[in-house]
C-alpha cells in the first residue's frame, strides 16, 4: 500500500512538473495560462481521430464521389495517394506545433513564421480561413446520410434535427475538460472498434465477393451521367472523398494548452490521427468494396449519399433475407457521426477562443472569456455552434447549395494548414525547432505538402457535372472567394480596416522566458524527490 501510494504521489508530482514546464513555454510565447491541463496525450489524439471519423466521411461520399468518378480504383488508390500526401501536411504542421504549442495554432504560427512585417496580415488571413473552415467542417459532418430504412425528412425537418444535434454538442462541450477528454477518448475507441467490427462483419455476412481485379483495378467513371470526360479529370474528382475525410486533425494543435506535455502530445496527436485513419480507412474501403453484391444497386443510392447503407442492406438481405443487421451496422456509423460532431465543436471553440484572445474577432471579450467553474471557453463553444447552424440554414431552400459548406471546409482548412508552412519556407530564420523536428527532411516534406494543397485547392473548384447550371454549379470557388475577399476587405478597408489596429497575436506576458519559472520547476522537482 505504501509503495502504491508513493507511486501515485510520484506520478502526480511528475505531472505537476510537466504542467509547470508547459505553462512556462506558453508564457515564453506571451500568454498567461488560462485553460486547465487535464487532457492526456491519448485524449488529444482521440479528438483529432474522432473528427476525421473515417466511417462517417467515407460512408457519406463513397458512392456519390469516389465510385461515381473513379469506381473502385478512385476509392482505393485515391485513398492511398491522399493518405500519403496528407501525411506530408501533418508532419509539416506537427513540427511547427512542437515549436509553438499554443491554442491559436495555425494563425499564431503564420504570425511567427512571417515575421514582424508580414506577420499580422498572415495571421489575419490564416485565422479566418481556419475559423470558417472549422465551422463548415462541423456543419458538413453533422448532416450525415439517412441510412437503410430511414424516414425521409423534409429539408426543414432535417434542419431541426441538425439544430438539436448541435445543441447536444454544445452542452457536451460545456462540461469540464477532464469529462470532455473522457468523452472524446470513448469516441475514439468507438470509431476504432466500430470500424474494425464493420471490416470483419460485412465481408463475413456477404454471401459473395467481388474479384480482386475488380476491387483494385476497375476504373468505371459514370461519364454518361456526369458529362465529365477524361480519365485524369475523373480520377482527381474521385479523390475528393479521401481528401474530405482527411480534415480536422489540426484539433490536436488547438488543444495543446489543455494537454499535459503539449509540445510532444500535440504534434504526435496530429501525426498519429492521420496515420491511424490512413491504415484503418484503407481496410474499410477494401472490405466494403469486396462486399458489394449489386453494383447497380449501390450506384443507384449514390445520389442521396447512401451507397454504403445500401451495400450493407444488400449484403444482409442476400444472406438472411432481412435488413435488420444492416440497420444495426449503420447505427455504428450514426453514433460515430454524433461523436465526430462533438469533437468538431471542441476544436472549433478553441480556435475562436484563441483568435478572440488576440482581439481579431468582433465580440472578442465574450468569446475569449473562460468559465470560472471549469476553465472552459463556454461562450466560444456556443458561438461556434451558432455559426455552424447558420451555415446549415441554406438546407431549407436549396440542399444543393449546401455543398458549398463541405467545399469551404476542405479548401478553407487546407489553405490554413498550408499558409504557416509556406511562410516557414519563405522565412526560414523565423523557425526554431521544438522537440519534434524532421531535420534535413523538413524542407522537402514542406514543399510536397504545399504543392499538394495547391493541387487540391484547384481540383475542388472544378465543375463536377456538366452542363453547368444553377443546381449543378460547384459552389466551392464562390465560397472560397467570399472568405478571401471578405478577409481582404476587412483588412484593407480605409481608416478602420484591420491593418490599422490588428498587430498579430497579443503578448499578454512581457519578458517571460523558460528561465523565469525555473525556480517553480525546481521547487516542484524537490517535492517530487521528497515524495
Amino acid at each position: 500500500m505504501q509503495i502504491h501510494g508513493m507511486d501515485q504521489a510520484d506520478r502526480r508530482v511528475a505531472k505537476d512538473v510537466t504542467t509547470l514546464n508547459d505553462d512556462a513555454k506558453l508564457q515564453a510565447l506571451g500568454y498567461q495560462p488560462l485553460l486547465k491541463r487535464n487532457l492526456t496525450a491519448f485524449s488529444n489524439f482521440a479528438t483529432s481521430f474522432s473528427i476525421i471519423s473515417i466511417m462517417v466521411a467515407i460512408s457519406g461520399t463513397y458512392g456519390s464521389v469516389a465510385l461515381t468518378y473513379g469506381g473502385p480504383v478512385g476509392a482505393i488508390w485515391g485513398w492511398v495517394i491522399v493518405s500519403f500526401m496528407s501525411m506530408t501536411v501533418a508532419l509539416s504542421m506537427a513540427e511547427i506545433c512542437s515549436a509553438f504549442p499554443t491554442a491559436g495554432g495555425l494563425y499564431w504560427w503564420s504570425a511567427r513564421m512571417a515575421g514582424p512585417k508580414w506577420g499580422p496580415f498572415a495571421s489575419w488571413t490564416t485565422g479566418y480561413f481556419n475559423l470558417l473552415g472549422q465551422a463548415a467542417l462541423t456543419a458538413g459532418m453533422c448532416t450525415g446520410a439517412d441510412g437503410p430504412g430511414a424516414v425521409i425528412l423534409t429539408n426543414t425537418q432535417l434542419l431541426g434535427v441538425y439544430a438539436a444535434c448541435l445543441v447536444c454538442h454544445g452542452l457536451i462541450n460545456s462540461l469540464a475538460v477532464n469529462l470532455l477528454g473522457w468523452i472524446n477518448s470513448v469516441s475514439a475507441w468507438w470509431n476504432l472498434v466500430g470500424v474494425i467490427a464493420i471490416i470483419i462483419i460485412i465481408p463475413a455476412v456477404a454471401p459473395s465477393h467481388q474479384a480482386a481485379s475488380f476491387v483494385f483495378g476497375s476504373f468505371t467513371p459514370q461519364m454518361d451521367m456526369t458529362q465529365v470526360y477524361g480519365s485524369a479529370y475523373n480520377f482527381l474528382v474521385a479523390m475528393l472523398m479521401s481528401q474530405w475525410t482527411m480534415t480536422g486533425y489540426d484539433a490536436s494543435a488547438h488543444l495543446v494548452e489543455e494537454t499535459t506535455g503539449g509540445d510532444i502530445a500535440g504534434p504526435m496527436g496530429i501525426i498519429s490521427s492521420v496515420a491511424a485513419s490512413a491504415v484503418v480507412g484503407f481496410f474499410y474501403i477494401v472490405a466494403i468494396t469486396f462486399s458489394i453484391q449489386d453494383y447497380d444497386s449501390v450506384m443507384g443510392a449514390a445520389a442521396t449519399g447512401n451507397s454504403v447503407a445500401q451495400l450493407f442492406w444488400d449484403a444482409f438481405m442476400a444472406r438472411f433475407s432481412s435488413g435488420n443487421g444492416a440497420i444495426a451496422m449503420w447505427m455504428i456509423i450514426v453514433v460515430a457521426g454524433f461523436c465526430c460532431g462533438s469533437a468538431c465543436v471542441t476544436g472549433n471553440a478553441r480556435v475562436l477562443f484563441a483568435f478572440s484572445r488576440d482581439r481579431a474577432v468582433p465580440g472578442h471579450q465574450l468569446w475569449a472569456a473562460v468559465a470560472p467553474w471549469n476553465q472552459v471557453p463556454v461562450w466560444a463553444v456556443w458561438g461556434m455552434t451558432l455559426l455552424a447552424f447558420l451555415l446549415g440554414v441554406p438546407m431549407v431552400k436549396n440542399i444543393t447549395a449546401f455543398s458549398a459548406v463541405t467545399s469551404i471546409a476542405t479548401i478553407g482548412l487546407y489553405i490554413s494548414y498550408g499558409l504557416p508552412v509556406f511562410f516557414k519556407l519563405l522565412f526560414p530564420k523565423n523557425f526554431q525547432p521544438g522537440p519534434f523536428y524532421m531535420g534535413r527532411f523538413s524542407i522537402p516534406c514542406n514543399i510536397i505538402a504545399i504543392s499538394w494543397i495547391l493541387v487540391i485547392s484547384v481540383v475542388f473548384c472544378l465543375p463536377t457535372i456538366y452542363p453547368i447550371a444553377q443546381l449543378t454549379l460547384n459552389y466551392a470557388p464562390v465560397a472560397v472567394g467570399i472568405v478571401m475577399v471578405g478577409s481582404m476587405v476587412a483588412w484593407f478597408f480605409p481608416f478602420i480596416g484591420a491593418y490599422s489596429w490588428f498587430k498579430g497575436p497579443i503578448i499578454q506576458v512581457e519578458d517571460v522566458t523558460l528561465v523565469d519559472v525555473k525556480a517553480d520547476i525546481s521547487k516542484a522537482g524537490s517535492s517530487y524527490s521528497e515524495a
